[in-house]
């Protein structure tokens, strides 16, 4: 027996998330973003990632993401735009200001190495020459200094855009789901979610933990076990280095002998709908 032409129609509305890429800013778009319960989580809700600014510069950051939701922009769009209002953290400020001592002093110190700092091969290789030479170039220690400068602010930017939609995809999903078991179209005492990483080098330990943590699935109104403690959903902890970036996402399964979860059909509508 095939889930129901009332279960399909519901869950089909569910936003997905695209594994964030390195090589590629256009892929780490959310495929679907028409649902309402996304736009209103950008609506209602200041961003999460955004802190160290004012409430006006959070504001127009806010509208940013919501123009790039209804509009259908790619996340490298929407972030070309949120560069333009926000700027370092304090933690980025002085990650610059300890590039620039290592670049003038020619010593790394405790730092993280000139060659491996957020720069373009390129500028890497220039960044090694310049902190291995005799004498300091100012010149071009500042030219250095600033192009670091604008790819974490760059780097800042896509963080905020592709982290706040996917979490506005999520809470939409989620809400998706709410609905289906509110008008009767899913068990909740047989549906089962279930934590999905990216699948690629780039999860993070503590992310990939978490499925082999809770092998079974949760229920709906479950927290996942996690390393650092109950979570209620992937990007939902409160912990910004947990849920920072985070691209996992959820998938439903059902304990019932058809794998549906369904528990009515659409009264007007059969298995064989037209409209599928």
């Amino acid at each position: 027996m095939g889930t129901s032409w009332a279960v399909r129609k519901i869950l089909r509305q569910q936003p997905t998330t695209i594994p964030i890429q390195k090589a590629s800013a256009r892929d780490l778009w959310p495929a679907n973003l028409s649902n309402p319960s996304a736009v209103d989580y950008l609506t209602l809700e200041l961003p999460t990632l955004i802190s160290e600014i004012s409430v006006e510069q959070q504001r127009i950051v806010q509208n940013i993401l919501l123009k790039g939701i209804t509009q259908g922009r790619d996340a490298a769009q929407i972030a070309r735009e949120i560069r333009d209002s926000v700027g370092l953290t304090e933690q980025q400020s002085q990650w610059v200001s300890n590039f620039r001592e290592q670049l003038e002093s020619g010593e790394d110190g405790n730092f993280t190495p000139v060659d491996e700092r957020r720069l373009s091969a390129v500028d890497s290789d220039a960044a090694q020459a310049e902190f291995d030479a005799e004498t300091t170039d100012q010149a071009t220690v500042d030219g250095l200094v600033n192009k670091y400068t604008s790819s974490l602010v760059n780097y800042r930017a896509l963080t905020i855009a592709v982290s706040e939609v996917n979490n506005a995809c999520r809470l939409g999903q989620k809400d998706i789901w709410n609905q289906a078991v509110d008008q009767g179209y899913l068990n909740p005492d047989i549906t089962v979610r279930n934590w999905l990483t990216a699948g690629d080098e780039l999860v993070r330990e503590d992310h990939a933990a978490v499925p082999d943590m809770n092998p079974d699935g949760i229920g709906l109104t479950d927290n996942y076990d996690t390393p650092i403690g109950p979570v209620s959903g992937p990007g939902e902890s409160g912990d910004l280095d947990f849920d920072c970036g985070c691209r996992c996402t959820e998938t439903l399964s059902f304990a019932d002998q058809w794998g549906t979860g369904a528990v009515k059909a659409d009264p007007e509508q059969d298995e064989e709908s037209p409209e599928e």
